[in-house]
């Protein structure tokens, strides 16, 4: 599967998905003109790449070495929350499933909030995060 490689701007993180890598990283500001037509193809494309995993057996990834998606934002607007939801109920699905997934939420030790917003996001999917501070 190509990778999924959207490079920051003033209003928009990085994002990279790139599973010849092993690399799954969301970072930096979020605060698109249109967040709808920000996010949806990194769900799309989170949405083919589970199905492939599943069509492949799942084999992929293990317990010990599982699918780890990286978030570390430094500000984030209210439109951005509703898509990060839905990416994080994609990864959430792909547990369901029997993939082992890990999420990795950093953290600015002087942006408490930030933590906060990983903790209520963690809440409302129902899936663990492991909270690491920069």
């Amino acid at each position: 599967m190509d990778k999924l490689h959207l490079k920051p701007t003033g209003l928009t993180p990085e994002i990279l998905l790139d599973p010849d890598q092993n690399r799954y990283i969301i970072q930096g500001n979020s605060r698109p003109e249109d967040a709808r037509e920000f996010y949806i193809p990194v769900i799309e494309w989170l949405a083919l790449f589970r199905s492939l995993l599943l069509a492949d057996g799942k084999s992929r990834f293990t317990d010990e070495d599982p699918f780890i998606i990286q978030f570390y934002f430094t500000y984030f607007n209210s439109s951005t929350v509703k898509f990060l939801n839905d990416i994080i109920n994609e990864i959430r699905e792909m547990k369901e499933y029997g993939i082992p997934v890990a999420i990795t939420w950093y953290y600015d030790r002087d942006d408490p909030d930030i933590k906060e917003a990983g903790e209520d996001l963690s809440l409302l999917t129902g899936i663990d995060f492991v909270y690491l501070r920069k």
